[in-house]
């Protein structure tokens, strides 16, 4: 009985031991072939026009060109530089995968794209799941970001901006690491599920916006209705608010890494 204990704390012991990260398919110039082993402590970057997948032991990570990341651990990265996608496993007790930069601690648990530009920007766009990310100051200053929203940082202020929304259906369809030169992600119907649902929640507003049928009429004379039930226009309002608008759209360079401008990514 004694053996077959210790050897269930042996196989329990050997299955939560960390692997490495292992570099799956490469595009391009990259500091490593694939098939490589990447352990703790090294780096592997891209060059221009060049990609890569990396498997994780929670997920994966896609690098776009130029890209430069640090393995601190096999679920926890430096991002120092360029574009990454972090995708990390479906299942029903969800893991995260962290994403460091010199001034942000982000906690994906999900699928999740960020882009960093040292001393100037940080741009993440979470595209199903949720995401953390907090200031390395004193403050821990925090933001939870959900699917289709997005966060443009500038790296010269010293608190984070209110989250803004993205077209989810326009990015996975124009996202250079969403491209089918790669295989499908674990994530995919995730994916295609919180799009849709996105999709539907703005066929709601736009329908809602301009219905002019009388129906709020309709649920006074009811008798069941109160002030409480019309709090969902004050709800749309202040989200039709927090949308970016074309402007600040402008001065994102290319958010989803297929070398053009963002353009019509951004809900109106």
């Amino acid at each position: 009985m004694k053996f077959v204990f210790l050897s269930l704390l042996f196989i329990i012991a050997a299955s939560t031991q960390a692997k490495d990260a292992l570099v799956k398919v490469t595009f391009g110039r990259t500091s490593a072939p694939a098939m490589t082993e990447l352990k703790a402590g090294s780096r592997f970057s891209t060059s221009s026009k060049s990609r890569s997948e990396i498997a994780l032991e929670n997920g994966l990570m896609r690098t776009g060109s130029n890209t430069s990341v640090l393995m601190q651990s096999e679920d926890n990265i430096v991002l120092e530089k360029g574009l990454t996608l972090v995708a990390t496993k479906p299942r029903f007790f969800r893991r995260s995968i962290q994403v460091q930069t010199p001034a942000h601690q982000l906690k994906i648990k999900g699928t999740a794209q960020i882009y960093h530009n040292p001393g100037q920007s940080i741009r993440v766009v979470v595209i199903e799941g949720i995401m953390t990310i907090s200031l390395n100051s004193m403050s821990r200053e925090k933001v939870t970001l959900r699917a289709g929203q997005v966060l443009l940082i500038n790296l010269a202020e010293t608190e984070l901006p209110e989250p803004l929304e993205i077209d989810l259906g326009r990015l996975i369809s124009s996202a250079e690491l969403l491209a089918d030169q790669f295989e499908p992600l674990p994530s995919n119907d995730l994916i295609q599920d919180a799009s849709s649902r996105q999709a539907r929640d703005y066929d709601i507003l736009d329908s809602s916006d301009g219905d002019e049928s009388g129906d709020e009429e309709d649920e006074w004379d009811d008798g069941d209705a109160s002030e409480d039930d019309f709090d969902d226009s004050s709800d749309i309002d202040a989200r039709n608010e927090e949308l970016l608008h074309s402007a600040a759209a402008d001065a994102i360079d290319d958010l989803d890494g297929d070398g053009d401008p963002d353009d019509g990514l951004f809900n109106p």
